[in-house]
């Protein structure tokens, strides 16, 4: 029979092991998770650089480069995440609030 200090040491191993397990699980998750897996962008080779696109041109999809093909789709993720820029949005809201008959705002 084991002595109270090995069974402690029999039971901390195996609680170490089940912590790793369960993170590899949950990195596995996480990988899973990604926009570049979830959407699947289309690989394709632009001049010297991979090209990870999601829609149909550059302009109105979502698109990573890389040296890489797995570089493009680290980029693609980052793409996916990026906001438009604040100028754009505002002049879209502009342009929606005059069609409405609103007066333009002016910062000031």
């Amino acid at each position: 029979m084991l002595d109270e200090q090995w069974q402690q040491h029999i039971a901390g191993t195996a609680a170490h092991w089940c912590e790793m397990a369960k993170e590899s699980v949950r990195e596995a998750a996480a990988e899973h998770a990604r926009p570049s897996a979830v959407f699947k962008p289309r690989l394709s080779i632009d001049g010297d650089q991979w090209c990870a696109l999601y829609g149909e041109n550059l302009q109105d999809g979502v698109a990573g480069f890389g040296d890489s093909p797995a570089d493009a789709m680290w980029d693609f993720d980052r793409a996916w995440g990026a906001k438009l820029p604040a100028r754009q949005a505002k002049s879209k809201a502009d342009e929606v609030l005059r069609a409405h008959g609103f007066p333009e705002l002016r910062a000031g």
